[in-house]
């Protein structure tokens, strides 16, 4: 399904690139001084129940040292205990800022059918609210087309309501990603464009190099703005 493009919608939308000891950050003053500064960072923290990512901690300390607006730590789904999961994932990130949110990264099933994958999502989340996430809004990377093969397109009311759409979808012509059933009515929040170029468009960023690359629903303000809006009502204060 086609749709017009963000660039079109949007000018100058908040862009961001996603991070992981695959594609790290080698130099923060080059990421911050180029001339597509990101506004914002996902950042790999976690998967399934054994393995931490090995820049976490450098990109999670990097990102606070930084001026970018916001960042989202991510946790690939494999089988095994929801819970543990959750638990893993939000022990091994910390404490959050304000301007941090947590995402689930599904891509592949953690649970053997649609309806068993949405009951192993609704603890996986009810474990992040209760804790980590009890303050903000969390997200969820996903495709439409992961959605229909893990989860049978399946609705899922938390999507609407509690969980934001990080979407991906790699387009030549940059139309927008198609929506998977829970963010149908409400539009996707990020979308990632592209992995750097191996499927989607080239792409890079000074102090990266090749990367994958998202854009925010809006502009840098509007991403400000969204993230004081579904976060903490406390102001954040740097700690020094």
């Amino acid at each position: 399904m086609g749709s017009p493009t963000i660039i079109a919608m949007v000018p100058n939308p908040a862009l961001g690139p996603d991070v992981s000891h695959w594609r790290p950050v080698k130099s923060w003053t080059d990421l911050l001084s180029g001339p597509r500064r990101p506004s914002f960072l996902g950042i790999k923290a976690t998967e399934g129940l054994n393995f931490v990512d090995g820049a976490l901690r450098s990109h999670r300390d990097g990102f606070r040292a930084s001026p970018l607006l916001f960042a989202t730590y991510y946790h690939f789904a494999r089988s095994g205990s929801a819970k543990d999961q959750a638990h893993r994932f939000m022990d091994a990130v910390g404490p959050l800022r304000p301007n941090e949110r947590l995402t689930l990264d599904l891509e592949v099933a953690p649970a053997p059918t649609p309806a068993a994958v949405i009951e192993w999502l609704e603890e996986f989340y009810g474990e992040l609210m209760g804790n980590a996430c009890s303050d903000r809004r969390q997200m969820m990377y996903t495709s439409d087309r992961a959605w229909k093969e893990i989860c049978g397109g399946l609705p899922w009311p938390l999507g609407s309501s509690e969980v934001d759409g990080w979407l991906k979808r790699y387009s030549a012509s940059m139309a927008e990603p198609t929506l998977a059933k829970p963010w149908e009515q409400v539009g996707w929040t990020f979308w990632q464009w592209t992995d750097g170029g191996e499927s989607g468009p080239a792409f890079t960023l000074p102090g990266i190099g090749t990367c994958d690359g998202n854009y925010f629903k809006g502009t840098a303000d509007d991403l400000a703005a969204w993230v004081k809006g579904t976060g903490p009502e406390k102001e954040f204060q740097q700690i020094t």
